[in-house]
């Protein structure tokens, strides 16, 4: 793992939103259903790999920082039915935005504020090893870790050995590759230290699958008293 400049990352080729084409771009918002149980949230979870990822991540938000709150999560979504996909997402979160092109496209979805249901559902799941191996990997009873106190960029270098197959990885890549998202996808990698990172092989096996894998320290919360996390992201 060698540190670079932000210069140095190869920036992912995404279409730039501008204010001369921001007028084409509509947004749907999903409400939760009036009823809901915890056998139907439990198979959409099991279902859906960007739902994992996504509650994996807020599940680690509440557990360290006692929110759910903190940061929206991203979800690529691969059905061509919009508005099925997103009374889905609604069904597992209470605030769900769908931004679409003039064309239909999805161009980006927003989830946050995951339901109690669906979080109690996750934490069984989890705890049954019914999740992704990976996503636990990354967030299943990980603490968050703050060993590295400023903005910082690194390129992970790969591991050239053969990957195996992993629905995770499929997913972050094919979501990466479709044309009409505008925001690449990444993994928050927080509950691991430096040393962690530096050595972890899941990691190194995507290094192996991306043109360029990179690490980046992120600042975020109240300026006088910043938390910095981990994030990984890459140039495909």
């Amino acid at each position: 793992m060698k540190q670079i400049t932000f210069q140095e990352m190869k920036q992912i080729d995404k279409e730039v939103i501008t204010a001369e084409n921001f007028h084409s771009i509509t947004s749907k918002r999903f409400y939760p259903p009036s009823e809901q149980d915890e056998s139907s949230i439990k198979l959409m979870i099991l279902n859906s790999i960007g739902i994992q990822a996504a509650l994996a991540h807020k599940y680690f938000c509440q557990r360290n920082f006692k929110s759910t709150h903190s940061t929206n999560g991203q979800i690529v979504l691969f059905s061509a039915d919009i508005d099925e996909a997103g009374n889905g997402l609604a069904m597992i979160f209470d605030k769900v935005f769908i931004s679409l092109r003039e064309d239909g496209r999805p161009m980006n979805v927003q989830v946050s504020e995951p339901n109690a249901l669906a979080l109690q559902a996750f934490s069984k799941l989890s705890a049954d090893n019914r999740i992704n191996p990976v996503i636990r990997h990354f967030y299943h009873d990980r603490t968050f870790v703050q060993d590295f106190t400023h903005k910082a960029y690194f390129e992970i270098e790969p591991d050239h050995r053969e990957s195996e197959p992993n629905d995770f990885y499929n997913y972050l890549l094919q979501g990466s590759l479709i044309p009409s998202y505008v925001n690449p996808l990444s993994i928050d990698v927080s509950g691991l230290t430096m040393e962690e990172i530096e050595q972890d092989d899941l990691i190194r096996q995507l290094a192996a699958q991306v043109k360029n894998l990179y690490f980046v320290i992120y600042e975020s919360g109240d300026p006088e008293y910043p938390i910095f996390g981990k994030n990984l992201t890459r140039y495909i």
